[in-house]
């Protein structure tokens, strides 16, 4: 039995698809998961900082906070299984998003480039009133790794997100971009330049 694959739609559809822009502040959320919302309760000073950084990032609130607290999980949990100093692999990360070169050419593929190309391009933007309460849409297989993360801590979600937020990568978004544009989530590609990094 042989298999063709066949490219959907006429080449003038494909180039229109392939330049439009990818609008963070309509579509707030990574392309390709099933996400769930979660709610974080944050006190005052945290919800400033949250706010504060995300503006600085360009980022809608909610979805630099859910990338903030996932870099630094993912960071962490890697370092910690693995031996890895953190520190040195922040900095390898942070090389590794800055010389990222994988490409995405599969037509399906283009949604997310453009989620990358977005995240990389943004400007900072004005602060907002900042929310005690925010609410986060996550992908299920992320926030299934919060709650457990949280349990071996035996803290809420509230108390162990807090503190992912405080201690968040400079580079978490920078991150985001390179696994997206890897076609890898965020916890893949930390791994990825992990081992990379322990070959050389």
């Amino acid at each position: 039995m042989s298999l063709r694959v066949l490219a959907g739609g006429s080449s003038a559809a494909v180039d229109a698809y392939r330049a439009a822009g990818f609008d963070l502040s309509v579509h707030p959320l990574r392309p390709g998961f099933a996400h769930q919302s979660v709610t974080l309760t944050l006190g005052a000073r945290l919800a400033e900082d949250v706010e504060r950084n995300a503006a600085a990032g360009g980022l809608p609130t909610p979805l630099w906070a859910g990338l903030a607290i996932e870099s630094e999980r993912a960071l962490r949990a890697l370092a910690t299984d693995t031996g890895i100093d953190p520190v040195a692999l922040e900095r390898a990360l942070d090389a590794a998003a800055v010389h990222a070169t994988d490409l995405l050419a599969a037509q399906r593929g283009r949604r997310l480039a453009r989620y990358a190309l977005a995240l990389r391009s943004c400007g900072p933007r004005a602060t907002e009133p900042s929310r005690k309460r925010l609410v986060i849409a996550v992908p299920q297989h992320t926030l299934a790794a919060w709650e457990l993360a949280a349990a071996r801590e035996q803290q809420t979600m509230d108390c162990w997100a807090a503190a992912r937020l405080e201690r968040a990568p400079a580079g978490g978004v920078r991150w985001e971009a390179a696994a997206a544009q890897a076609g890898r989530t965020l916890g893949e590609w930390i791994a990825v330049q992990a081992a990379r990094r322990s070959s050389n």
